[in-house]
């Protein structure tokens, strides 16, 4: 088996495989800020992304699996949990896509 490889598209559309070097040498937009928290801060931030992702997975698994009609019955039956999810599903997905002119 191979191992996964990152493709990485620069803003001139040059291609070329990641390696765990340079990902790891990367500076990620906020990474400092998040360092200089105190561990309690930080923790929390982590476990408020973990169940926003997990809750936006539980959505995106309930679209592949059920019908709609389902999925909008569940997120209006549980809207404080997946409702805020559903959303942030939507606006990720759009960032996405590109818009036609």
């Amino acid at each position: 088996m191979s191992k996964p490889t990152l493709t990485v598209v620069s803003d001139v559309g040059n291609q070329r495989a990641a390696t765990v070097a340079g990902i790891a040498a990367m500076e990620f937009d906020g990474v400092k800020g998040f360092a200089r928290m105190p561990q309690e801060k930080r923790n929390a931030n982590v476990r408020g992304l973990a169940t926003r992702a997990y809750h936006a997975a539980l959505v995106a698994s309930e679209l592949c699996a059920r019908d709609k009609a389902d999925v909008i019955r569940l997120v209006r039956e549980k809207y404080d949990t997946f409702g805020p999810a559903l959303m942030e599903l939507v606006f990720r997905s759009h960032q996405r896509i590109p818009k036609s002119a």
